[in-house]
């Protein structure tokens, strides 16, 4: 291999490394690390070492952990700061949480999942923080919901089919004939809510946000304890706030009504 072919595996494995850290395996040794890519520990140290030279990983003299740096949060912020949709719909999610009393969340579709890019609550609402990354799939959460129902035909199906549909509680919609109608309800209603699809317990009502192409880039959503919720008798009133909201940020975003 020439060194341009070594250099491009090198960047690659490095970036294969970072990957491996997630919010259920925050922490690792170069042993787990090597077992997940099936590199030799000395090959797994060697890219550590680098990257630990530029602040992308720590390392914990005690345990011989490895964590993400802080380098990565740096990073992240100039990510969120640069984001146009982030930085107009950030303050219309803080005034919607002052609103409705319920957390509030931004989130944009990722190959079959929805990350998200913001969280916002009142402290009553401690108890449902999401962090900044966290991703939930695309069929079952109300902003990937809102955001796949949008989509057009052939992106969807695509994504369905690339999807692992598995039941996350009981209540959960895994066939597809019920999920196509789903999306169908949704469009004609123009918001997705959700009880107890995703997490036992919890409540959600998404809308989506469009573009200057009229394309689905996002959504938002306000969610929190069935009890608190309280879809059956709140639904119409919370889906007039949150659809307006995510109006107004379409608005920023280019996006405008025929």
């Amino acid at each position: 291999m020439n060194a341009s072919g070594q250099n491009t595996q090198s960047v690659q494995r490095a970036l294969m490394i970072l990957n491996t850290f997630t919010e259920h395996c925050p922490t690792q040794r170069v042993s787990d690390i090597a077992r997940k890519l099936h590199l030799t520990p000395s090959t797994v140290s060697r890219h550590l070492s680098t990257l630990l030279d530029a602040g992308l990983v720590e390392r914990d003299p005690e345990s011989s952990c490895y964590r993400l740096g802080i380098q990565i949060l740096t990073l992240s912020g100039v990510l969120l700061h640069s984001n146009a949709l982030y930085r107009n719909a950030y303050p219309k999610l803080q005034k919607l949480s002052s609103r409705t009393g319920l957390h509030c969340f931004l989130g944009i579709p990722y190959h079959e999942e929805v990350i998200h890019l913001a969280s916002v609550g009142e402290e009553n609402t401690g108890e449902l923080f999401t962090p900044v990354g966290y991703r939930h799939p695309l069929f079952c959460s109300a902003m990937g919901k809102a955001i796949i129902a949008y989509m057009e035909e052939r992106e969807r199906d695509a994504i369905l089919a690339k999807s692992n549909l598995v039941k996350y509680t009981p209540y959960t919609v895994t066939d597809l004939v019920k999920l196509k109608k789903s999306f169908e309800d949704i469009r004609l209603r123009g918001y997705a809510p959700i009880i107890e699809e995703l997490t036992i317990g919890k409540s959600s009502l998404a809308a989506p946000i469009f573009d200057h192409k009229r394309q689905p880039i996002g959504a938002i959503s306000v969610s929190g304890s069935v009890d608190r919720v309280n879809l059956r008798e709140n639904e119409r009133k919370l889906a007039k706030i949150v659809m307006d909201t995510a109006g107004e940020i379409s608005g920023k975003m280019g996006y405008f009504p025929r």
